[in-house]
């Protein structure tokens, strides 16, 4: 294995950093990107967060990246260096800031606060395709909630269940003098919000922007997770 850094520095001096992990064929198998906003996406062959993707070209010598040549600069104004790094950099980096273990539900779109039931404890995510017809939903439900904590808008987001010993789950049993039934992650741009829940359902729908998953139904509706 191959472990290489780029340095991508645009004309308006916005500096991306982009960490890749290279098979012995040198295709990339890895990818993780820390954008200048400090946002962080990564990409494997089976995942990838943050409009973040793997090349799909062998990762040429890092000297077409440093040859004067072969800079961008002339052109576009632009900056790039390559470099080799240490394996462990790029792991200690990806175990920090790549793929959050035990993933329920991943998904790189908007989610919206859609809707709430007061009387039965149940809140409705939606991702509404606006580009499509008929319109695709996926709709995130939690069931039977007990607490939350979470931003109306969630752009890209990742949710997996916590264990009872994280620092979070402790916090929130704290918070509500009893441990939570199940308390949910939700990552969205390095940040986590958490959900206490019975459980959660993912569907993909065609329901109309005035109708809720929690009221409504459609018999073409997919279940793509529930746990």
């Amino acid at each position: 294995m191959e472990y290489v850094l780029i340095t991508w520095i645009t004309a308006n001096q916005d500096k991306t950093l982009i960490y890749s992990e290279l098979n012995e064929e040198r295709i990339e198998i890895r990818r993780l990107e820390v954008y200048p906003d400090k946002s962080v996406g990564f990409a494997t062959p089976e995942i990838r967060s943050n409009n973040t993707y793997l090349s799909e070209k062998v990762f040429p010598n890092i000297d077409k990246y440093n040859h004067p040549n072969a800079a961008v600069e002339d052109s576009w104004n632009e900056y790039i260096h390559a470099e080799y790094i240490e394996s462990s950099v790029f792991k200690e980096l990806w175990r920090k800031q790549g793929p959050i273990e035990n993933i329920i539900f991943e998904h790189d779109a908007e989610f919206r606060l859609w809707d709430y039931s007061a009387t039965h404890s149940r809140v409705l995510y939606r991702f509404y395709d606006f580009n499509n017809e008929p319109n695709r939903n996926v709709d995130i439900i939690f069931n039977s909630m007990m607490y939350m904590e979470v931003p109306i808008v969630f752009d890209g987001l990742f949710i997996r269940k916590v264990d009872k010993e994280n620092e979070n789950f402790k916090r929130i049993a704290t918070i509500r003098k009893f441990e939570p039934r199940t308390l949910y992650e939700i990552k969205f741009q390095n940040h986590s919000y958490y959900i206490s829940a019975a459980s959660i359902e993912v569907y993909s729908n065609q329901l109309d922007l005035s109708e809720s998953s929690l009221y409504e139904d459609d018999e073409e509706k997919v279940l793509i997770v529930k746990g």
